[in-house]
């Protein structure tokens, strides 16, 4: 799979409850199907992770890659709330807020994701 398409794909951290969650969301609206969705672990998400410069065991955030782009944290979130119903309505407000608040808000969500109930058990 080239990640360099039009098409954007989401890599995200199989082994979170949170991410899994978010992604059976996003599939759920119509733009949503249009992604395509790779674990952050699986050999196609680290042959991507790697094409773009990222260590082997990043985990610290969804990946969103398009035209060409990796985007993290507030971009890619801009970026995937346009799937959303109203999804220009939720881009416009992100847009208002500084990306360095929304990347705040982000990393703090993250670094207490382990911590909260949304850790899945590995096999």
């Amino acid at each position: 799979m080239s990640s360099t398409t039009d098409q954007p794909l989401l890599l995200y951290d199989a082994h979170c409850g949170f991410c899994l969650g978010l992604t059976t969301w996003l599939q759920a609206f119509p733009k949503g199907k249009k992604l395509v969705y790779l674990p952050l672990q699986s050999k196609e998400g680290q042959k991507i992770l790697e094409q773009f410069g990222f260590v082997k065991d990043y985990r610290d955030s969804l990946v969103l890659t398009w035209r060409g782009e990796a985007l993290i944290e507030g971009k890619a979130l801009r970026i995937l709330v346009g799937l959303l119903p109203l999804g220009w309505f939720w881009q416009a407000g992100l847009r208002l807020c500084p990306l360095s608040l929304i990347n705040w808000v982000y990393r703090t969500i993250a670094k207490h994701r382990s911590t909260t109930t949304c850790k899945t058990k590995e096999a």
